[in-house]
């Protein structure tokens, strides 16, 4: 993707402009419709790498569409990057941008940018990521490519490397489930299972084989999806055919969304707020726990350590006792966490 690209390069301001009028060439507001959520987060992405796009009284396929439409990178000026910060808008662009008038300075380095993106710009596409957006315009034809739904079964686009480092590679924890044949459980298991089940916290399993998770899975249901699947799941089915009929059930468009909504706006004032009589680390814990539960929510498109980071430094800003620990953040998010 894109995106993960320009954050790894460290593009900003107009070497990251450059860069968009090359990968985005010929793209309307209709091409950017087919991102669904993903318009919001690209949109927040280049606002704070320094890139203009309009906020109030267009929508996000407009906005994005008028932000690359142009011939030199936008000027911002003092009431674009007040009304930024008001929106609590991680704002860091490299070089400052105050006036409406460019300066000299910026002027030379635009122009150099220019000329380097152009005589650059057929070596830079042969190394370029491929993208889960639309991306083939010829002779006017477009072959656009659907986005990233999550309904039904799914492969998680994660790092094998991470995968190994978090013991994650046996049938047990890889979602979805893959498919294995199911087997008796001795029932003094399943009540030992409940009793130890605790909602707050995750059960490790560990003495339940994977072919025995179909039969405890039930014991952790609540609400809606306890009822959902006693009408509507076979108990002796598969595992990972229980959970891809869940997933495929609760995972719609609509939920989509609110996950989204939940993993932009959680932060830790909100629930220091709400929990009052816990500390700090017990916060930052609960502040965590639920950014991963949204992560896992949200599928593969924010999957792995850079999308977990980015919204954990989101959330905890402007708390005075964690802006030392947020001045340099480290790399690793368990490591960020700890200095946190």
């Amino acid at each position: 993707m894109y995106l993960s690209h320009y954050i790894d390069h460290d593009l900003y301001d107009e070497d990251l402009f450059w860069e968009l009028k090359q990968d985005f060439a010929g793209w309307k507001r209709q091409h950017f419709d087919q991102a669904g959520i993903l318009k919001r987060d690209f949109k927040r992405v280049l606002m704070e790498r320094g890139i203009f796009v309009p906020l109030k009284g267009y929508s996000d396929a407009i906005g994005l569409e008028m932000a690359i439409s142009g011939n030199e990178p936008h000027i911002w000026t003092k009431e674009e990057i007040a009304v930024a910060l008001k929106r609590k808008l991680n704002y860091h662009p490299k070089i400052s941008i105050l006036e409406n008038e460019k300066s000299p300075v910026t002027t030379l380095k635009t122009k150099a940018s220019s000329i380097q993106y152009r005589t650059q710009e057929a070596a830079k596409s042969e190394y370029r990521t491929p993208s889960y957006f639309p991306r083939n315009f010829e002779n006017g034809q477009q072959k656009l490519i659907p986005p990233y739904q999550s309904i039904g079964p799914q492969t998680p686009i994660l790092n094998p490397q991470e995968l190994i480092a978090e013991n994650r590679t046996n049938s047990f924890w890889v979602l979805p489930p893959v498919p294995v044949k199911t087997e008796t459980i001795d029932p003094d298991m399943i009540v030992k299972f409940v009793k130890c089940f605790d909602h707050n916290k995750r059960y490790t399993g560990e003495p339940i084989r994977a072919g025995q998770l179909n039969t405890v899975f039930p014991r952790i249901l609540i609400g809606r999806a306890e009822w959902y699947f006693t009408n509507h799941i076979r108990p002796n089915d598969m595992f990972s055919t229980i959970y891809n009929q869940l997933k495929q059930h609760f995972d719609t468009e609509v939920n989509q969304e609110h996950y989204y909504t939940d993993w932009t706006t959680v932060t830790f004032e909100k629930l220091r707020r709400e929990y009052q009589s816990e500390n700090l680390h017990q916060i930052l814990q609960r502040l965590f726990d639920k950014l991963l539960l949204y992560q896992r929510a949200l599928g593969p498109m924010y999957a792995g350590q850079k999308p977990l980071k980015a919204a954990l430094i989101r959330a905890c800003r402007g708390v005075p006792e964690l802006e030392y620990a947020l001045f340099r953040p480290a790399n690793d998010v368990e490591k960020l966490l700890s200095e946190l």
